[in-house]
């Protein structure tokens, strides 16, 4: 084989492997088999992205200001973990979740400098969220719900679920915006069931996430606004037919009971009304997770406890709070301090912006839809949803790796002359 040969099949391997990384991520603690596609199977991706690009004599970091400040990032977070007041549970933190996320990240940019590659990244997000939702509807017939009466996947609580669900829905909508044909109807029912499984997630806050993304795609994407609306609408349609009751609706968890038994399984017997007092504070977030979150920064402000999700509920085990801090910039400076925040947010500011660029630059066509789902995916998820969720480390944090890579790729993507304007959502 040549060369070119050995290097176009280090980039199969690498972007098929980190495309089923993706399409599978919503499930990889559901399969006994979770360490091979989770773990060696993205270290095998990463080894032939490297080799790819040792082929094509390309550094395998796409140079940009975003892929400077995530690495920036990675650091303070590595630091904190080594300095904090557990350095091995931090460390094994930076083992499962910060170089799994720094892989993703370096791949996604890399291959999505080809359009070939930005196209099946994508498909590869709309699938695992209408996977989640296949999964999470078969169940829902079967007469397994959640406690409000609505969707639910073993091991993933109803907020995560929907945290998973609003950036594949960006996704999704989007593909079924391009699609011709045949495949137009497909693809519409396809983001319908995503979008209804969203509704009937029950998260509030997800809801409004939502509510924001398709704002965002409404926006952004003047051409495909009847579709997004029609779709969006048909999955809230499917919403209203499948919900319990109104009643399910206004019912949220009561904190002041359920904390006293951290251990019950989430029912009905743990609910209260919702009022204007739990929407001001985002569900008590404000009395049972942002204050204790204030004062666990207060004792380590420079570089944190230490990275790793399960800081804040080590540091603060055996006290009446929630299992995490419920904001990603308290969950930043918890663990990494005011150092990691900075960065963070730097870090955001620099996605959003550069996605931005690249949605003003492409005119039309696949990567304007593109960038326009990448935008609605991050202003939702990341800048809403993470006003009352941790969206900075752990599976979500992954996940945004994947996009800021994405993005970067999007921006450094190299022009392809025969390239389909319509994309091959219309072949």
């Amino acid at each position: 084989m040549q060369a070119k040969e050995w290097r176009d099949l280090a980039e199969r391997v690498a972007g098929g492997g980190l495309c089923l990384y993706v399409a599978l991520f919503p499930f990889h603690h559901l399969f006994p088999w979770n360490v091979l596609v989770s773990r060696a199977g993205l270290i095998v991706a990463a080894s032939a992205g490297l080799a790819a690009c040792f082929l094509d004599r390309r550094s395998p970091v796409v140079p940009s200001p975003v892929t400077a400040i995530f690495g920036l990032f990675v650091t303070v977070s590595a630091l904190s973990a080594l300095l904090g007041v557990d350095p091995l549970a931090s460390s094994h933190a930076v083992g499962k979740s910060l170089l799994r996320a720094t892989a993703v990240f370096l791949l996604a940019a890399g291959l999505s400098r080809a359009e070939r590659w930005r196209e099946e990244l994508a498909t590869a997000l709309s699938l695992s969220g209408v996977g989640l939702a296949a999964v999470g509807f078969a169940l829902f017939f079967l007469g397994i719900q959640n406690a409000f009466g609505g969707v639910t996947v073993p091991g993933i609580d109803y907020n995560s679920i929907c945290m998973l669900l609003v950036p594949a829905a960006a996704f999704a909508l989007r593909g079924a915006s391009r699609a011709r044909r045949h495949r137009a109807w497909v693809l519409t029912g396809a983001a319908a069931l995503v979008v209804a499984a969203v509704a009937l997630s029950y998260s509030r806050i997800g809801w409004a996430a939502f509510a924001i993304l398709i704002a965002t795609l409404w926006v952004s994407l003047p051409a495909a606004r009847r579709h997004v609306a029609g779709t969006a609408l048909a999955g809230v349609l499917a919403f209203a037919l499948l919900s319990p009751g109104l009643g399910s609706v206004a019912a949220i968890t009561d904190n002041d009971r359920f904390l006293s038994n951290r251990d019950a399984e989430l029912d009905s017997r743990y609910f209260t009304k919702l009022t204007w007092r739990e929407v001001l504070t985002m569900n008590n977030r404000l009395e049972y997770a942002w204050k204790p979150a204030v004062r666990l920064i207060g004792r380590r402000p420079v570089l944190g406890a230490g990275y790793g999700e399960l800081t804040f509920d080590r540091l603060l085990h055996g006290e009446k709070v929630l299992w995490h801090e419920h904001n990603a910039v308290l969950s930043v400076a918890v663990q990494s301090g005011l150092v990691g925040v900075a960065t963070y947010l730097a870090l955001l500011a620099a996605v959003i912006v550069s996605t931005l660029r690249s949605l003003r630059r492409t005119g039309s066509g696949a990567d304007r839809s593109l960038a326009a789902a990448l935008l609605a995916a991050f202003v939702a998820e990341y800048l809403f949803q993470g006003l009352g969720e941790p969206t900075n480390n752990g599976r979500m944090g992954t996940l945004f790796a994947l996009l800021a890579g994405m993005s970067v790729g999007l921006a450094a993507r190299e022009e392809e002359p025969s390239a389909d304007p319509a994309g091959p959502e219309a072949r």
